[in-house]
Parts: structure tokens; sequence; C-alpha cells
């Protein structure tokens, strides 16, 4: 992603971002599917090349945005793995330290190219992260899933929003519209069909159960 993408105007990067946090949190939201399983359980080929496949997708987003490995991971995690909200954002936390660690390393190692404000700017954020994101996750095992994921939707909202109004431009406008509808339409088809899926499973295990009795 760092030697590939980083062309990509700033503008689209930032609107592809905002879209995707924002329209899957309505669309898990406001989905009837919730995850049910504690632990991380790839069963076939396909779910570990899957599993692969959007991990590194993940890093080549974070790449451009800085974040976004976690996100990612988060929805694959809570869709295709039916895994539980909070269970799901630990991993996810996991996941983006150490991408973050790698991506800082790649970046001053490799490209030796970080400059002294991005290392001052660094040495600041990385107690900040340290500490709160451990703090974050805890508070977030405390709370409420469906009032954590409604607070999780206004707040994305407010940042899609904020974009588009602060130094308001048609081109990020129409961006943000093309993408927030085209994620819309497959986090919603997404959602659906992991709904139908985990209701046909818990109806197949339910099924021996009743012809037993």
């Amino acid at each position: 992603g760092m030697l590939t993408l980083q062309a990509i105007p700033v503008f689209v990067i930032q609107a592809l971002f905002l879209s995707l946090i924002t329209t899957f949190a309505i669309a898990y939201v406001f989905g009837t599917h919730r995850g049910d399983r504690v632990r991380l359980e790839p069963r076939t080929r396909a779910d570990y090349a899957f599993l692969a496949a959007v991990l590194f997708t993940g890093g080549l987003c974070a790449s451009l945005f800085g974040t976004g490995a976690d996100i990612v991971a988060y929805t694959l995690l809570v869709t295709r793995f039916r895994m539980k909200e909070k269970n799901a954002t630990h991993i996810s936390i996991m996941v983006m330290a150490a991408i973050s660690v790698l991506g800082y390393l790649y970046r001053g190692v490799i490209d030796q190219d970080l400059t002294a404000y991005q290392i001052a700017t660094w040495v600041c954020a990385y107690p900040v992260v340290l500490f709160m994101a451990p703090l974050g996750a805890y508070v977030l095992s405390r709370m409420n899933v469906e009032h954590m994921l409604k607070f999780i939707v206004v707040l994305n909202m407010a940042q899609l929003l904020y974009f588009n109004l602060n130094k308001p431009a048609w081109e990020k406008t129409v961006v943000s519209l093309v993408f927030s509808a085209v994620l819309m339409a497959g986090f919603w088809a997404l959602m659906r069909r992991t709904a139908r899926d985990a209701e046909a499973e818990r109806a197949a295990a339910v099924a021996p159960t009743s012809e037993t009795a």
C-alpha cells in the first residue's frame, strides 16, 4: 500500500474511510444479526483464504488511513465468523496495534522517510494509545452492546457530516455519496445473508434434537 497507493487524492481516502465505518455501523445496528461466538474459528480452507485476503486488504487500508485494518477485521469477525462484538473488538485492537508498529518500522527502516515531526508525533501518541486502548476495551466490555453500537453510529455520522461541511467541495460530496451508497448496499446484503445463514444453522442444530425427542 505504501508503495502503490499513495498517489490517491487525500479527500478520496478520507471519504472512503468515513463512508466505510459509517455504513457498516448503520447496517449492523439496524440488521437482525448479532454474533454469538467467543472465539475465531475458521473451519474450512475457504475461511482461511478469505481471512488472509481480508486482512491483506486491511493492511492496504492502514497504509492509506493510518488505521483501517482493525475496522476491516472487525467487520469480518462479526459477519462471516459470527463473533460477539466485544470479543471481535479485542482482536481488532490487537491487530491494529501490530500493524501500526510494523508500518512505522517499515517507514523508518525500509523507506527511511520519517521526518522529525512524524517521530515527535509518534512519541506523543504512543503513550496515549498504550493506556487508552486497553482502557477503552475495558469500558466497552462493561457497556450494553446495543448502546455501544448506537453511540458508534452517531459518532461516525457526525464525522462524515463534518468532513463534508468543513471546506465543502462538490467532489467531496459526490465521492462520499457514491462510496456510501455502494458500501451500504453491500453491507446490507452481507448482513441479511449472515442472518439467514445463522438462522439456518440454528434450525439444523434443533432438528436432530426434535427428532430424537
